[in-house]
C-alpha cells in the first residue's frame, strides 16, 4: 500500500502501511544521519533477530530520522531547492522505510514468540511515528517554498504535497477533524468488537454513523463525499457519475447471467419444494453442488509440487520478459527462498525477492501477501535493487515437503507475483512512485489481474502442468481439462460470481455518496436482488461481518478492483493477440509498463500501451 489518509484512527492521519518513497541523490547535499544499523548477513535486508534487538533498532532509527527532518526544516526559505528539500525529504523517508518496512515480514516468519512481539510492536511504532511526521507544519511549510521546473520533479513535489495535506490545514479544521476522528474511532472499535462476537444487529445500527462521520471528515478536506475522496485518491480520471455509469454498464451482462442462474437453481429447488418462488442467498452453494456438471475427479484434483511450480513460474517469467531469475543462498529459514533478478546483458542485479509457500492446516482457502521491503533507486550513480517478499499460505499438511498446488492455488501465486514484478522491474528515476509499493492509490491490481489471466491460457497451463500424466488415449495437453474444471465451463458461466463484485462496488459508492443517514438494509436488499436475481434472506450478515467493507482503510476497494480488472482485460487482450509466449511481446510490455514506473503516471502508460487518450473509455 502507499500513503493515504486513513479515516478510522483516533485522529485523521496519514498512516503509512507499506509506503516506499524515492531515494534519488543529485549533487552535494548535507549528510543524512544513518547510524550503523546494517544486516549481519549477505541478505539484501536483515530478517534474523534476537529478542530485544528490534526495539533498540527502531528507537535508534526514529531518533536519526527525527534529527534529519529537523535539519531539513532548519534550511532558510531563501535557500530552498528541489534538491535540498523535495529530494532530501524523500530520501530521509525512504531511508526510514528501508530500515523499518521489514518488521511486518519478520513478525510473520519468525518462530520466536519474543521476536514476533518485538516486530509487531516496532511496526506499530513505525506507523505511529510516521503519523506524527505527516502532521508536521514545518515540513509542509518547507515544501510550499519549492517550485520545481522539471516534469519529473513536479510529480515528486505533488506526491509529497499530497502526503502532507493535513499539515497544511488550518488549526481549527484540524481540531474539528480530531473530534470527528475520535468519534469515528470509537464506533469502529465497537464495530470490531461486535464483529468478533458475531453481533450483526448492533453493527447494522452503527453503519449510518460510520458513514456519516466518514463523509463529514472528507468534507473538511474538500470532498463532497467519501466516494469522491476515494476516486480522487485512486488517480483514475473519472468522476462519480461516470464511474456509476461505467459500473452499471459493465455489470449488465453478468447481471443477466446471474438471473438466468437463479432461475435454473429455482427449478432445482422446486424438485423438493414445489411452492418455492425464490432462491435465498444462503442456498446458492448448496443448490449448486447438486447441479454441477459431471467432471473427471482426476483432472479436477490436478496438483503440482510447490517447488516445481515456483521453478516453472520463474522460468516462464524469465523467458517471457528477457531477464534472469536465480536462487541464491540466504540466512532466512530454510523454507524461505531468496531469488535474484538480473539483466542477462549486463549481469547487474535488478531486484531481490523472498518467496515462502507455507502450510496452514487451519486455513479455509489459499491466501497470498506481498511485502515491499525496499524501493529500487539510484544512489551516487549506482542502482540499489528493490527488495520484496511473497508469502503464500496453503491449507493442508504441516510438512512443507508435502505441499502441492492446485490450479486455484497457483492463481493466487500468479496474482501476488504480478504485484512483486511491478515493484521489482521499475527502473525509472523515481521508480518507487509507480512501483508496486506506491500503486495503492490507483490501478493497484492491474498487473496482478493480468498475471491471473496469463495463467488461464493453454500455453501457460501446459507449461506449469507439463509433467502431469493424462489417462491413456488422452492428449498430452491437459489445459482443456483444467479449464473445464476451473474455468467458465465448470458448470456455471459468468453469472453470480462475476456480478457480485459489481454489486459490492455499486453498494459501496451509493452508501458513501450520501451526506445524510443511508437506509443501508433496504439499499442492500433491493440492489442485491435486482443485480443477482437471488433474494437476501435477512440482514446482510456476511457483509456486515467483513469489517474491511465499512471500517478499514480499504473502503472503496471493490469498485477499484473491478475497474482495474477491466483495464487488465484490455491490456491482456492486446498482449495475447501478439503471442502469449512471444518474448519480444513480453519485453515490450516490460519496457512500456514495468520499467517506466515513476517517469510518468500509470494512467499515461496504459493510455500509450493501448493507444487511446480516453482512459475511462478504453477501460470500458
Amino acid at each position: 500500500m502507499g500513503r493515504k489518509i486513513i479515516l478510522t484512527g483516533v485522529v485523521i492521519l496519514f498512516l503509512v502501511l507499506i509506503s516506499i518513497p524515492v531515494l534519488w541523490i543529485s549533487g552535494n547535499q548535507n549528510p543524512i544521519h544513518t547510524g550503523h544499523i546494517s544486516p549481519n548477513t549477505g541478505d539484501p535486508v536483515r530478517l534474523n533477530y534476537l529478542p530485544g534487538e528490534i526495539p533498540l533498532e527502531i528507537n535508534q532509527t526514529i531518533t536519526e530520522t527525527t534529527r534529519n527532518l529537523d535539519d531539513l526544516t532548519a534550511i532558510p526559505d531563501s535557500s530552498r531547492t528541489v534538491t535540498n528539500t523535495d529530494i532530501r525529504l524523500d530520501t530521509i523517508l525512504a531511508d526510514f522505510d528501508e530500515k523499518t518496512l521489514k518488521y511486518s515480514l519478520v513478525a510473520d516468519i519468525t518462530s520466536n514468540s519474543a521476536v514476533k512481539e518485538d516486530a509487531e510492536s516496532a511496526s506499530f511504532k513505525r506507523d505511529e511515528f510516521l503519523n506524527s511526521v505527516y502532521l508536521r507544519e514545518d515540513i509542509a511549510h518547507a515544501l510550499s517554498m519549492v517550485t520545481p521546473d522539471q516534469k519529473h520533479d513536479q510529480e515528486l513535489h505533488k506526491r509529497l504535497t499530497d502526503d502532507f495535506r493535513l499539515a497544511f490545514l488550518p488549526i481549527e479544521v484540524k481540531s474539528e477533524m480530531n473530534i470527528l476522528g475520535k468519534n469515528l474511532s470509537e464506533r469502529c472499535s465497537v464495530y470490531y468488537a461486535n464483529q468478533q462476537d458475531g453481533n450483526v444487529t448492533l453493527n447494522l445500527q452503527l453503519i449510518p454513523d460510520i458513514v456519516r462521520l466518514r463523509n463529514q471528515i472528507t468534507a473538511l478536506i474538500g470532498y463532497p463525499s467519501f466516494t469522491d475522496y476515494q476516486i480522487a485518491q485512486s488517480g483514475i480520471p473519472i468522476d462519480r457519475t461516470k464511474l456509476l455509469l461505467f459500473l452499471t454498464n459493465k455489470s449488465g451482462p453478468f447481471n443477466q447471467a446471474s438471473h438466468i442462474e437463479a432461475a435454473e437453481l429455482l427449478n432445482e429447488k422446486k424438485k423438493n419444494d414445489p411452492g418455492a418462488t425464490v432462491v435465498y442467498d444462503y442456498e446458492i452453494q448448496l443448490l449448486r453442488s447438486t447441479h454441477q456438471i459431471n467432471r473427471s475427479a482426476a483432472f479436477c484434483s490436478t496438483a503440482v509440487h510447490a517447488d516445481i511450480v515456483v521453478e516453472r513460474l520463474n522460468g516462464l517469467v524469465a523467458d517471457l520478459f528477457g531477464i534472469s531469475i536465480t536462487s541464491v543462498s540466504s540466512s532466512a529459514p530454510s523454507d524461505i527462498h531468496l531469488y535474484k533478478i538480473t539483466d542477462p546483458g549486463s549481469s547487474n542485479t535488478q531486484a531481490w525477492f523472498y518467496l515462502w509457500i507455507k502450510s496452514d492446516p487451519g486455513a479455509g482457502s489459499t491466501t497470498g501477501k506481498t511485502y515491499y521491503l525496499r524501493a529500487g533507486h539510484e544512489s551516487n550513480g549506482a542502482w540499489v535493487p528493490p527488495v520484496s517478499a511473497l508469502v503464500i499460505s496453503v491449507p493442508g499438511p504441516q510438512n512443507i515437503d508435502q505441499i502441492s498446488l492446485s490450479p486455484v492455488d497457483i492463481q493466487v501465486l500468479f496474482h501476488e507475483y504480478g504485484h512483486l514484478l511491478r515493484h521489482s522491474l521499475a527502473t525509472g528515476r523515481y521508480a518507487a512512485l509507480s512501483s508496486g509499493a506506491r500503486d495503492s492509490g490507483g490501478f493497484s491490481e492491474i498487473f496482478s489481474l493480468f498475471f491471473e489471466k496469463l495463467l488461464w491460457t493453454p500455453e501457460v497451463l501446459d507449461r506449469i502442468f507439463a509433467t502431469i500424466n493424462t489417462p491413456k488415449g488422452q492428449s498430452s495437453s491437459i489445459h482443456n481439462q483444467i479449464l473445464a474444471c476451473h474455468g467458465e465451463d465448470a458448470g456455471w458461466g459468468p453469472g453470480y460470481i462475476s456480478v457480485y463484485p459489481y454489486f459490492l462496488s455499486l453498494l459501496d459508492i451509493e452508501i458513501h455518496s450520501e451526506n445524510g443517514t443511508p437506509d443501508f438494509i433496504n439499499l442492500y436488499n433491493s440492489l442485491y436482488e435486482n443485480m443477482t436475481g437471488y433474494q437476501a434472506s435477512s440482514a446482510p450478515s456476511s457483509l456486515i461481518l467483513n469489517p474491511a467493507f465499512f471500517v478499514s482503510d480499504n473502503a472503496g476497494i471493490y469498485w477499484h478492483y473491478v475497474y482495474d480488472e477491466v483495464c487488465a482485460n484490455n491490456i491482456f487482450s492486446r498482449f495475447q493477440g501478439e503471442g502469449v509466449l512471444n518474448q519480444s511481446n513480453g519485453i515490450a510490455l516490460r519496457k512500456q509498463l514495468f520499467e517506466t514506473a515513476g517517469t510518468v503516471n500509470l494512467s499515461s502508460l496504459i493510455t500509450e500501451y493501448l493507444g487511446t487518450s480516453d482512459l475511462s473509455r478504453l477501460c470500458s
